[in-house]
């Protein structure tokens, strides 16, 4: 019972700063159309967010929410917002991942800044996805063997396996010494 007094609190601080915000970004966006199924958006995804739990908890579906949407129809306010202040009232970080570059670039160069001008005490990290990253040791037995293929599938394409070890090869040792991360 004390559970669900904790997060009809949580909801009713939310809910109220949702609505403060949502004002905010009327007014201080140009152009900005207000749209009530954006809104209805909004309230369902911090009410599914406030309801996170631990994985090892019985699962009973409060916590998920499934919404689709047609481009241009304003999503990203609709789940960023929200996530915001959920993450905000749980004192929790929140992730949110794309599927693609553009919408990652769109939420970096554009619609973060905006929030985080109506928002200052916001933060906001990009962590580059499965392209841009490598497996320390996967490179290690790749520099020893030569036969990652998944390190950079273009780059090897190009390459015979012996420039393909020497590649590798070059790369663990820039990783071991701190050259990049």
């Amino acid at each position: 019972m004390e559970a669900d007094n904790d997060l009809d609190s949580a909801l009713a601080t939310g809910l109220a700063r949702l609505d403060e915000l949502y004002g905010m970004v009327k007014a201080a966006w140009p152009g900005f159309a207000d749209r009530q199924g954006q809104y209805r958006m909004m309230r369902s995804v911090l009410r599914t967010l406030l309801q996170a739990r631990d994985p090892d908890e019985p699962a009973d579906g409060s916590n998920l929410l499934a919404v689709s949407a047609g481009t241009g129809t304003g999503k990203t306010l609709g789940y960023c917002l929200p996530a915001i202040i959920a993450a905000q009232i749980l004192q929790k970080p929140c992730v949110v991942s794309t599927a693609t570059l553009v919408l990652q670039q769109q939420l970096l160069d554009e619609d973060l800044p905006r929030l985080q001008a109506l928002i200052p005490d916001m933060t906001f990290a990009v962590l580059k996805g499965r392209g841009r990253y490598v497996c320390a040791s996967r490179l290690a037995a790749a520099a020893q063997v030569g036969d990652q293929l998944d390190l950079d599938p273009a780059e090897q394409q190009l390459q015979a396996p012996a420039q393909r070890r020497e590649w590798a090869v070059r790369l663990h040792r820039d990783l071991q010494a701190g050259r990049w991360n």
